[in-house]
């Protein structure tokens, strides 16, 4: 064979080589993620059967009555609490009245005369029946998503989720196995050279010992979701001494809303930057210089920002609403800044914001969007009071409106707005060339229950949404 041949020959069995590598980095990767997937699973699990340990009791929920803050196939954790400390606004989970063998976890509206009124969030009245406070078996107090889905589908008969569910963990387990040879060098690449033999056989013995492990692993993550979708649960005796001790980052202060949200802050965090999007969406936030102010659900949880560097950054891309629909509850100290809006950027200047609130320099709403020109409605009277007020800006088919505290502030015909793709903000952003410009685009005050819809409500809705409070 000449020179010119045997050179070909190698570069040829190099690309080969990398080639090879290659194929070998995708099922590693592969494998890496199948194995993350399952721990997450796990983990998730263990997660919402450790706290049975200590005496709480875990159920998961079968219902969609409390959506969308919690959905079918979220298991929650509830503890007992002393009957002084079961107030407004949380999510109690009770013996039904009719069927003591049955458990509802709804919304408590109303405490009078030793017993709770009870409401499910997406259930127009409230429940038919008070429950004696000695009926409920605890708060909720922590909520992990979907795990217990599971065990929903078994009881339901879900025959065709279950057997996707099936192939699934199929398909991960052996996915998760498959760079085992590529780990134990029994499938080298060109770098790694071929294993000895002494390798190999110690290489092929583990590989026989994970195989033995694999089913049971398995097999524990699919009974371990399945048990924990039948509602495990455990007697709770110890109480908890102040309400003070429920106000966890993991259970927040779901407030009651209507229709779907896309996005929903309502502050109940006790610390920490981050916001939870109780509407389950994925649409979390993050504090900046802004100051929580923490309490019992009761105590409505809120944020205050200075005036100066607060501020609410979403995390979440979306596209600029045509129809959509925003609240928020304020306490403005100053005639300044900007309540909520959409904004190009999550961060700093952004290139186009719109779709907003704020509080302009004469003290006065604004609610604008931006149609080629700036299209605005201001409210009636000041609202720098410092009095807390509930404001809903909207825009549908039928054009824009203003409300303030329940009331029309004003409406007028135009439907369209600027097309670009951001992010919601609280707080801030900027209002160059806006009317009613104030001298600073941070807003000086307090902010509650902060809400996004993509839709247009209508004034039941809004009327609704007012007369629940914050």
């Amino acid at each position: 064979m000449s020179g010119t041949q045997q050179n070909r020959h190698s570069v040829r069995g190099r690309i080969v080589d990398a080639l090879r590598c290659r194929a070998g980095l995708v099922v590693v990767i592969t494998a890496v993620t199948a194995r993350t997937i399952l721990l997450t699973a796990g983990l998730l699990m263990l997660w919402a059967a450790v706290p049975t340990v200590f005496g709480a009791t875990v159920t998961t929920v079968q219902s969609g009555s409390m959506e969308p803050a919690i959905r079918v196939g979220d298991v929650v954790t509830a503890v007992t609490v002393d009957p002084g400390h079961l107030t407004e606004g949380r999510v109690a989970l009770v013996a039904a009245p009719d069927r003591p063998e049955r458990r509802v976890l709804h919304r408590i509206v109303d405490v009078e005369h030793g017993a709770v009124t009870l409401r499910g969030d997406a259930n127009p009245q409230p429940d038919a029946q008070p429950v004696p406070v000695e009926h409920v078996v605890g708060v909720g107090v922590l909520r992990v998503p979907w795990i217990g889905l599971p065990g929903t589908w078994v009881r339901t008969g879900a025959v065709p989720e279950l057997v996707v569910l099936v192939l699934a963990l199929g398909v991960l387990l052996r996915a998760s196995t498959s760079d085992r040879n590529l780990r134990r060098g029994m499938e080298p690449c060109v770098a790694c050279g071929a294993p000895s033999s002494g390798d190999l056989h110690r290489a092929q013995q583990a590989d026989r010992a994970r195989r033995h492990l694999a089913l049971p692993t398995a097999a524990a993550v699919l009974v371990g979701a399945l048990v924990i979708g039948t509602g495990v649960s455990a007697s709770f005796t110890a109480g908890v001494s102040t309400a003070a001790d429920l106000d966890t980052a993991r259970f927040p202060c779901m407030r009651e809303t209507v229709g779907s949200p896309l996005l929903a802050y309502g502050f109940g965090e006790p610390d920490g930057t981050d916001i939870d999007d109780v509407t389950g969406g994925g649409a979390e936030g993050s504090l900046f210089n802004a100051v929580r102010v923490d309490a019992s659900c009761a105590g409505n949880p809120y944020i205050h920002l200075d005036g100066t560097t607060g501020a609410v950054y979403a995390t979440k891309r979306f596209s600029a609403p045509q129809q959509f629909t925003i609240q928020a509850w304020f306490r403005a100290e100053k005639p300044q800044g900007k309540v909520m809006g959409f904004s190009s950027a999550a961060f700093g200047g952004s290139g186009s914001f719109d779709r907003h609130m704020y509080v302009g320099a004469d003290g006065r709403l604004v609610f604008g969007v931006t149609n080629g020109s700036a299209r605005v409605i201001q409210s009636t009277a000041r609202v720098d009071d410092r009095q807390w007020h509930h404001a809903v800006g909207v825009m549908g088919s039928g054009g824009m409106q203003l409300w303030v505290d329940g009331v029309l502030q004003g409406q007028n015909t135009n439907a369209r707005a600027a097309a670009y793709n951001g992010y919601w903000r609280v707080g801030l952003e900027s209002l160059y060339g806006w009317p009613n410009r104030p001298v600073t685009h941070y807003f000086d005050g307090d902010i509650d229950s902060v809400a996004v819809w993509h839709t247009a409500l209508d004034q039941s809705a809004i009327h609704s949404l007012w007369e629940h409070g914050r």
